[in-house]
């Protein structure tokens, strides 16, 4: 589970980025070295909330014991996965538009 969460909250921050509006036009207007910098901050932010949340208590126990930080760490990892392939595929779809 402690995977999945980054994973899906790379899916939503890139659609988010795409069609949220007013977050979608400022995005839009932005170089792509500050769009690739504010899509690291944002799931940096994303797998600190679970990792908080985690030790907390409040969703997703288990992250601070044994492997959970190592699964929240592949989760980030799978996240930049998803986030780049979301990117592409949002762009694809959305290009002829």
């Amino acid at each position: 589970m402690e995977t999945l969460i980054p994973s899906i909250a790379g899916i939503v921050l890139s659609l988010a980025f795409k069609y949220l509006p007013g977050l979608s036009g400022w995005y839009d207007h932005q170089l792509p070295q500050t769009k690739s910098l504010v899509m690291l901050a944002s799931l940096v932010a994303a797998v600190i909330v679970v990792m908080v949340a985690g030790c907390a208590n409040l969703a997703w126990p288990g992250v601070c014991q044994g492997d959970g930080w190592r699964d929240v760490l592949q989760g980030f990892v799978l996240a930049l996965v998803a986030t780049a392939t979301a990117n592409q595929a949002t762009y694809l779809v959305t290009r002829k538009l």
